[in-house]
């Protein structure tokens, strides 16, 4: 069996601040964001063997010095399989290789996706029978962004654009749209926690989420996006954290117009098309999905 665990990016992303401490999720914060597919994505081979599940993930030679830096009992991939091995109580005879197409840490949902493809795949492959609200509650201990990719359509196709809310478990979806946009890959590392401690320490107030929402129903309403309204709470504290990548998204505005970060970065990307190359930086014509 071969699943497409497509990318996404986030056309809109507001953030709270923390939780108080006294909340239920202290220091977490709530968010609303506009998630769309994006035409990229990783190959996940799942087979059926004789004997214990082995998951192998490799990058493609098109993703340019990508390496899996990560020990294995990390990756999002495998932990789906334990995590489905731990829901049935025993072994799952099955290979999973995953074959990235999706940049590392780019806040474009590549682990999350691939969690999402292995717990839907096994349990299609291996006819598990386990429901739907099952995986979703499994995908909710792996990570905030599983459930978006958890979608109830084909395997073959990507999720369905959502209105993603609260700590990222409430998934409202909508219609998709097609418009093309330029990836912009700066290589720039953002760790998710440092981004977020680093926007707790600037201190915002204003969590945007009506602004969030206007942009993707005008946007829809319109059959295309409206790029003037789009805007990700994240990018001052991302840029922060790693300078190199303020100045590789202020040299791509200079080429290719407005740009913005997707998730905690450090991925960028534009609805343009950079009319020159830009020093350092790979650009991948894309499209929703």
């Amino acid at each position: 069996m071969l699943v497409r665990a497509y990318a996404k990016i986030n056309l809109t992303l507001a953030v709270s601040p923390p939780e108080p401490p006294t909340a239920p999720k202290a220091g977490w914060h709530r968010i609303a964001s506009w998630f769309h597919a994006i035409d990229v994505w990783d190959e996940v081979q799942i087979v059926r063997v004789d004997g214990p599940a082995r998951v192998n993930v490799t990058f493609d030679a098109s993703v340019p010095g990508a390496a899996v830096d990560w020990p294995m009992e990390k990756d999002l991939g495998y932990r789906a399989v334990k995590a489905l091995e731990a829901r049935m109580g025993r072994e799952l005879p099955v290979h999973v290789q995953v074959r990235k197409r999706i940049p590392a840490g780019g806040g474009l949902g590549g682990g999350s996706s691939n969690a999402a493809a292995v717990l839907r795949g096994v349990n299609q492959l291996l006819g598990l029978g386990v429901p739907h609200a099952d995986l979703v509650s499994i995908g909710r201990t792996l990570g905030s962004d599983v459930e978006f990719f958890l979608d109830e359509v084909a395997l073959d196709e990507p999720p369905r654009p959502a209105f993603v809310q609260g700590f990222g478990d409430l998934v409202e979806r909508v219609a998709r749209l097609r418009d093309e946009m330029t990836l912009l890959l700066t290589g720039c590392v953002c760790p998710t926690p440092h981004v977020y401690a680093k926007f707790d320490q600037l201190k915002s107030t204003i969590f945007a989420e009506g602004p969030a929402r206007r942009a993707m129903e005008e946007s829809i309403a319109e059959g295309r996006v409206k790029k003037e309204l789009l805007f990700n709470q994240l990018t001052s504290a991302a840029c922060e954290v790693n300078p190199a990548l303020n100045k590789a998204m202020h040299a791509s505005a200079r080429r290719c117009g407005p740009v913005l970060l997707s998730g905690s970065g450090g991925t960028a990307f534009t609805l343009n098309t950079p009319t020159e190359p830009i020093p350092g930086i790979t650009a991948v014509r894309t499209r929703l999905v």
